[in-house]
This record gives structure tokens, C-alpha cells and sequence, in this order.
């Protein structure tokens, strides 16, 4: 298994559950994705789960597993669907983690913060644009001809 990082996309929802503890936790912009080795996503990682030595993150894993099995019992018509979620996590915590480096951290929140910036530039290059005519923002000034005429006679 390995904890793969992903931005939060504004259809995520504001508190999301740890799929290791089970808790409720708001959803960072920076989101922790536990992945199997299938590469499926079987859920978001709080960051107190994160902290975790690997031996005690597959051991919690596994007692999710045994509280979705006693969750099968107590509800009949969902019970398929809970046991198969159990086998899963099961198998998942018999695989080696693999947790994010401090550089996988710094590179998505560089990541973002570019993405951040591209989207602000934009927004600020699509509302600066000005009705003089003769004017291209491609021509390297951020005033138009028009307004520079004063400048020249002088």
C-alpha cells in the first residue's frame, strides 16, 4: 500500500473519515489517498494516521476490518457489500506501506501554489483588459498606446 498526496478539489467535501481510525477530520488542501496494490483508492488518511509507525497503521486498518464484519451482522441488507469492504482491508494491511517523504509534500504544495498563481495571473490578465483600441497585451507595457501619448510629447 502507499499514501499518494492529491490536491483538494472544490467538489470535495469540507470533513472527510479516516479510513484507518475511522474519525472525522476537515479535509486538508492537501489530501493523503491510501492506496492498495492495485492502485485503488480505498480512502482518505488523517494526519494523526500518518504519524504512524507502519506496524501500528496496519493494525488499526485491521480493526476497521473487524468493526465493518460486526457492522455485516447488525445490518443484513448491507451485508455483501460490508464483508467485501472487510476483505479488502484486510489484504490491504498485509501489504508494506509506503509513506510520503518531506519531498512529496514540499512538490505538491510547490504544485499547487503554481496552479494557484497561473489561475490568479488569469483572472488579473482577463480583468485588466482595456477599451482603447490599438492596444495588445501582447506588446510587453500594461498601458495601452493611447494613454502613453501624453508621455511622448513631452
Amino acid at each position: 500500500m502507499k499514501i499518494y498526496l492529491e490536491q483538494k478539489l472544490s467538489s470535495c467535501p469540507d470533513q472527510m473519515t479516516c479510513i484507518v481510525c475511522h474519525d472525522l477530520f476537515w479535509t486538508p488542501n492537501i489530501r493523503a489517498l491510501l492506496y492498495d496494490r492495485h492502485n485503488l483508492i480505498q480512502g482518505d488518511v488523517c494526519r494523526s494516521c500518518l504519524k504512524l509507525k507502519s506496524t501500528h497503521f496496519q493494525q488499526k486498518l485491521r480493526n476497521q476490518a473487524n468493526r465493518l464484519i460486526q457492522e455485516s451482522i447488525l445490518i443484513p441488507q448491507r451485508f455483501d457489500a460490508l464483508q467485501d469492504r472487510a476483505i479488502e482491508l484486510l489484504e490491504t494491511s498485509e501489504e508494506l506501506i509506503s509513506y510520503p517523504t518531506v519531498f512529496h509534500w514540499f512538490f505538491k504544495r510547490l504544485e499547487i501554489f503554481a496552479k494557484d498563481s497561473q489561475a490568479l495571473e488569469a483572472a488579473r490578465f482577463k480583468n485588466a483588459s482595456c477599451q482603447c483600441e490599438g492596444w495588445e497585451p501582447s506588446q510587453g507595457h500594461n498601458l495601452p498606446h493611447s494613454h502613453l501619448s501624453s508621455v511622448d510629447e513631452d
